[in-house]
């Protein structure tokens, strides 16, 4: 029997997600590791990373300045690659890497990676200011046509300050 590949992501929280919950697009967030493919389910994913999470401090988020990113020239918001911002995308990355997993867009994974938070209506997200995330999501992504649906899978507690 042939087992079904599934599409995630990580995210850090900007703004409260709510596990279950079907979004097109995502509320503002700060995307951990883009997209990838696995053959495990959200519950094997959860239970390779749940120390990782279980382990991280929350995470002040640095708002740095605006611009537009990728090749659909994306407005975003920098934030600041913090030591601890850059340590756990490393670990997380290591994990996904030894449970053979496929990045959709390598070249934004590792070295590649600029932490960013792109701009949704309504945000008022300031130059210098900071933000406290408090939580990581594991998001599957279901690709209908043009639609790409993001549903919520787990929301990952991290360690208070």
């Amino acid at each position: 029997m042939q087992k079904t590949e599934h599409l995630y992501l990580f995210t850090l929280e900007v703004i409260p997600l709510i596990v279950g919950e079907l979004y097109n697009p995502l509320p503002s967030h700060l995307t951990l590791i883009s997209r990838f493919y696995s053959h495990e389910t959200s519950e094997q994913i959860t239970a390779m990373v749940h120390d990782l999470f279980n382990e991280t401090r929350s995470i002040d988020l640095l708002f740095q300045k605006s611009t537009e990113i990728g090749p659909k020239q994306t407005p975003v918001h920098i934030i600041e690659p913090s030591t601890e911002l850059k340590l756990l995308h490393a670990k997380l990355l290591k994990i996904l890497d030894e449970n053979d997993v496929t990045y959709t867009q390598p070249q934004f994974i590792g070295n590649g990676w600029r932490p960013h938070v792109s701009e949704r209506e309504n945000d008022n997200f300031i130059t210098g200011k900071s933000q406290l995330s408090k939580y990581a999501y594991l998001i599957e992504v279901f690709i209908q046509n043009e639609n790409h649906l993001r549903v919520v899978r787990q929301k990952f507690k991290l360690t208070s300050r």
